[in-house]
């Protein structure tokens, strides 16, 4: 089983925006932040992009995007993540350090589980979110605030990964 490589990176407590401000105008770039609040719960921010796969569900219809194919599919969009994870070349498994060690990370909205059960219907669609929007991702940058540090994590070359982060350039606002 493929695990991944991974790489500290020097300490700096603003990490996640540091490295997260040049990527932040990308499609599907990511990133959860811990909101530096002293609690247990709040350990970690977690910044993730260029993801592999896409899944994005409006109501009926998912789009898959696997960087070569875009398909619409009715099916049920959580089977047609799974799908998408077991064609990855990678099996994210737990680690004692680190929350997540690439996959799914995305967005599931409340109007998703309309597809699996019946919910009231008198809320008004007031943004204009997807009810489901995922990125499947084989690397994240992890800024872990209680031991103060920095893992970049890659299932292919780290240190390749780290050379395309320090090459972003903020977009103009």
């Amino acid at each position: 089983m493929l695990s991944p490589a991974i790489i500290t990176l020097p300490w700096r407590p603003d990490a996640a925006e540091h490295y997260f401000a040049p990527l932040s105008a990308l499609p599907w770039a990511m990133l959860l932040h811990s909101g530096f609040a002293d609690h247990p719960h709040n350990r970690f921010d977690i910044l993730v992009a260029a993801p592999r796969a896409t899944l994005l569900t409006r109501g009926e219809q998912t789009w898959v995007d696997d960087g070569e194919t875009v398909v619409v599919s009715a099916e049920d969009p959580l089977q047609l993540l799974q799908q998408q994870l077991d064609r990855q070349p990678f099996t994210p498994q737990p680690h004692d350090d680190l929350p997540f060690l690439g996959g799914a990370l995305g967005l599931f909205g409340y109007d998703l589980g309309r597809r699996f059960e019946r919910l009231p219907s008198h809320a008004q669609a007031d943004i204009a979110l997807a009810d489901m929007a995922v990125g499947i991702y084989d690397w994240a940058l992890i800024v872990d605030h209680q031991r103060q540090q920095i893992s970049l994590l890659s299932y292919d070359d780290p240190q390749q990964r780290l050379q395309w982060l320090e090459a972003q350039t903020p977009t103009p606002g």
